[in-house]
């Protein structure tokens, strides 16, 4: 999947039937279809989106402590928590009030922090299945966020490593592989022009 997992998004449910939900979605009130095994769970308002992100991004930390195998759970935990913090700036940006209408009891500095510790863990994720590329894009966001966090920087030098890393050897097994090729043309006697008659 080249690192890249479909985003979630925060949405209201209209009606529900047995396979599929109409929804609104909060970022631009596009009403769609859906199906019904999609909706994993709709907050009711933002301080229950809030601290379903939250439990998100604590799942996702601990799916990273049990390393590789639980990496790629662990991205999708925090991809979910990313994209429903990103709604949350979307509409505070645009309404410039919360969409419960009451006064919640975080800030968005709250979500910005919490925003940063998912691009980070979803890093985290991504060097953990050598999917430096998606690391990379992730880590830009953290370091965009708050770019003096040294946690980022160290990250950012940890994936620039391991990608020259995968380089060195991806030219390696080319050469390797080259090798073999002219030996097996040498063993088998085969002219390069027997590959034209093909």
């Amino acid at each position: 999947d080249n690192g890249l997992i479909p985003n979630s998004f925060i949405c209201t449910v209209m009606t529900e039937e047995e396979f599929t939900s109409e929804v609104l979605l909060t970022n631009d009130e596009t009403e769609m279809t859906v199906k019904a095994s999609f909706v994993k769970y709709i907050p009711n308002s933002l301080e229950d989106a809030f601290k379903f992100a939250k439990l998100c991004n604590v799942a996702a930390k601990y799916a990273l402590l049990r390393t590789n195998p639980y990496a790629e759970f662990s991205a999708c935990c925090s991809t979910i928590a990313l994209s429903l913090f990103e709604s949350m700036l979307v509409v505070e940006i645009r309404e410039n009030i919360w969409m419960d209408g009451g006064v919640a009891s975080f800030s968005v500095k709250d979500i910005k922090q919490l925003l940063f510790d998912s691009y980070m863990l979803v890093t985290r994720a991504r060097i953990l299945q050598n999917k430096f590329n998606a690391a990379a894009a992730m880590v830009r966001k953290a370091v965009f966020l708050d770019p003096g966090n040294k946690s980022a920087r160290v990250l950012v030098k940890i994936i620039k490593q391991r990608q020259m890393k995968q380089q060195r050897n991806d030219k390696q097994l080319a050469r390797n592989v080259a090798a073999w090729v002219q030996k097996a043309m040498k063993s088998e006697e085969i002219q390069p022009s027997d590959f034209d008659r093909l």
